[in-house]
């Protein structure tokens, strides 16, 4: 089994796995648990953030994924809507208005739009999650731009991989007053993502997938809107 499914499908998976492989721990007399948690948490010893910095990220994961499934978020499939950044044509896109977004909802690229992370082929942005909350006092939108595994058989993973593989994300708040792209210096998260969010055609993709999300004759409500500037990088729109 591969994570071919989209990362609101995958991750509760994943989850599951985890928990398994815990439980299967708990019965080891204490000299034999000691040696297997080692190894179950090795691929963290060179991770950039390590466990507790994974640890960290996992609550707030957990958080944005419920919060999306419990206000019935819906996916949005991307794939044959956004840019093909393997031939990228220029396009202008004005500032736009406040953009009326539901309360939840995953814009979903998947593999074939080929959003691959610096270094990983077989990494890639699945896609991104938004949920409007007051959880954090002022009303906002978390975002979550969350990735999938094209190689891994995810049954197989070990504590420390299944770690990685749940918090391989970006987080960060929309507030209605901000500009979308006026948040990306305070994502937090798996580093590699964060980079790929501000330095890659990521951002823009997010900011398009937005302004098809986005329902004009929505009710007016200024805390479910997101502004977005003009895009920073010239980028094309497939046929």
């Amino acid at each position: 089994m591969t994570t071919k499914h989209p990362h609101p499908v995958l991750y509760p998976q994943l989850v599951a796995l985890g928990k398994d492989r815990s439980a299967s721990l708990l019965g080891l007399e204490k000299a034999r648990k000691k040696v297997a948690l080692h190894a179950e948490f090795r691929p963290l010893e060179g991770d950039r953030l390590g466990f507790d910095g994974r640890m960290d990220y996992a609550a707030t994961v957990s958080h944005i994924w419920e919060s999306f499934v419990s206000s019935g978020g819906k996916m949005h499939a991307m794939a044959d809507k956004l840019p093909n950044v393997d031939g990228l044509r220029e396009i202008v896109i004005s500032e736009m208005s406040g953009l009326r977004l539901p309360d939840a909802f995953y814009a979903h690229y998947g593999e074939e739009v080929g959003l691959n992370l610096d270094g990983h082929s077989n990494i890639f942005v699945d896609g991104v999650y938004f949920v409007h909350t007051t959880v954090l006092g002022d009303p906002m939108y978390l975002y979550m731009v969350a990735c999938g595994n094209r190689d891994a058989a995810i049954e197989n993973m070990s504590l420390g991989q299944l770690t990685i593989e749940k918090t391989r994300v970006a987080i960060g708040t929309v507030e209605p007053t901000q500009q979308f792209s006026d948040t990306f210096d305070d994502l937090i998260g798996d580093p590699e993502v964060c980079d790929a969010v501000r330095q890659t055609a990521l951002k823009d993709i997010i900011a398009l997938s937005l302004a098809f999300i986005s329902d004009p004759d929505a009710a007016l409500d200024l805390t479910k809107e997101v502004h977005l500037s003009p895009p920073t990088a010239a980028m094309g729109l497939r046929n």
